[in-house]
């Protein structure tokens, strides 16, 4: 967000060619899931107020690793005492 608006050239970049773009500030390629689209908007004009919603999670594709599920289920060991 910073050098979008400290730097107009990069914004306008990011907006034509979001994926190269950020795979090029990061320095590594994105993960973007077949099918899925990545889209970048400015929404910098002050007279506008944008309001977005989110997709509904599936939470069924959601998987816990070995610690998280040990949290669920009681365990410490996130916080140091297992």
């Amino acid at each position: 967000m910073a050098r979008c608006w400290e730097d107009e050239n990069f914004k306008q970049e990011l907006l034509a060619n979001s994926v190269q773009t950020i795979e090029k500030f990061k320095g590594s390629q994105l993960n973007i899931p077949e099918g899925v689209t990545f889209q970048v908007n400015d929404q910098t004009d002050p007279s506008v107020i944008h309001f977005n919603i989110s997709a509904k999670p599936n939470y069924d594709s959601v998987e816990l690793t070995d610690i998280q599920l040990e949290a669920v289920v009681g365990g410490h060991r996130l916080y140091g005492f297992m």
